[in-house]
């Protein structure tokens, strides 16, 4: 009953009477410039993450291929933020 009343960026992640997260994370809006950012990157401190060998296989992929593109992000589709090319980005 809980999972219809609290707000939530996807409800089509709930299914029937079962929830099943794979991730919880927040955006840090605290650290966007104002005006000068689209995009807030997510608050690195604060991820809950259900294992997954094939995410984290995608990660590994990810950072191999080193596309950090400096102003723009990962694989240049993100722009800047703080952190943009640690977790926060890449998570993004």
């Amino acid at each position: 009953e809980v999972a219809r009343t609290v707000p939530v960026h996807d409800r089509g992640a709930f299914v029937g009477d079962k929830a099943r997260i794979d991730a919880f994370f927040t955006k840090d809006y605290n650290m966007i410039n104002q005006g000068h950012e689209k995009y807030a990157g997510v608050q690195g401190g604060f991820l809950v993450l259900r294992p997954s060998e094939a995410a984290f296989e995608e990660y590994v992929d990810i950072v191999l291929e080193g596309d950090y593109r400096e102003g723009r992000g990962w694989g240049g589709k993100y722009g800047y933020f703080f952190g943009g090319a640690q977790i926060q980005g890449i998570c993004s």
